[in-house]
């Protein structure tokens, strides 16, 4: 779990959310994304829908986890150092 989306997650998992991965997007072992994302397993995509997320497209493929873009306004003022300024 990337530090700047705890609080995001933290109530997503109040929320009955099962997440299992996610990342800020501001380094690239993030896989092949390079941008926010939360995952989450199959029966948690219907929460995260109903909760007015975005699915967002997994380049990895149908059979791995459902992708959602956070609602935590990051800012980059470079790749290193992300700030959060804001938990939606």
């Amino acid at each position: 779990m990337d530090g700047c989306l705890w609080q995001e997650l933290a109530w997503l998992w109040e929320q009955g959310v099962k997440t299992v991965g996610s990342c800020c997007g501001h380094h690239t072992d993030c896989g092949l994304l390079h941008k926010p994302y939360i995952q989450v397993d199959y029966k948690s995509a219907e929460i995260m829908q109903k909760l007015g997320y975005k699915k967002i497209f997994n380049p990895i493929g149908p059979k791995n986890m459902p992708l959602f873009e956070p609602k935590t306004v990051i800012i980059d003022s470079d790749d290193k150092f992300p700030v959060t300024r804001k938990y939606l």
